[in-house]
């Protein structure tokens, strides 16, 4: 007897079938991009999570960035803070009202989906901000790739 005649397996496999498809269009990574001015080479991760953390402005060789974010419920978002910042929305919320509250900082601007990241860090020198890799194109430089 075949186990796809039976609805319950159909349905198993289904849903594996499209877990598997859903982690692999995430699995393409994130992209740290900056404005193409910027002549550096790749920069550490410590120092991007420094960034995006709002204890560090720049990048190596004094090159001054403003970080933007992704919306929250972004894929790119979650894998970006899951990774480098080692934080989940939840604890950056609370993170960020401490800063906010001691006048330590101010959380990045959160400027939308890869397109308009893209699009701010191309317009804007000194900006930084991140997108899934298969966003990538040559408007802008990749600092770090993470996968």
């Amino acid at each position: 007897m075949n186990i796809f005649l039976n609805s319950k397996n159909l349905k198993i496999v289904l849903v594996a079938a499209s877990l598997l498809v859903i982690e692999n269009t995430y699995a393409s990574g994130v992209s740290v991009i900056v404005n193409k001015s910027y002549r550096g080479g790749s920069v550490p991760m410590s120092d991007i999570k420094r960034i995006y953390l709002g204890k560090k402005r720049s990048l190596p060789g004094g090159y001054t960035v403003r970080p933007v974010d992704q919306q929250t419920n972004s894929p790119a978002y979650r894998t970006f803070y899951r990774k480098v910042v080692s934080k989940s929305a939840s604890q950056l919320k609370s993170y960020w009202s401490k800063m906010i509250f001691s006048g330590k900082g101010r959380p990045p601007k959160t400027v939308g989906s890869d397109n308009q990241i893209k699009d701010w860090v191309r317009n804007n020198p000194g900006a930084i901000g991140y997108v899934s890799s298969s966003a990538v194109d040559s408007t802008v430089k990749v600092i770090l790739s993470i996968r």
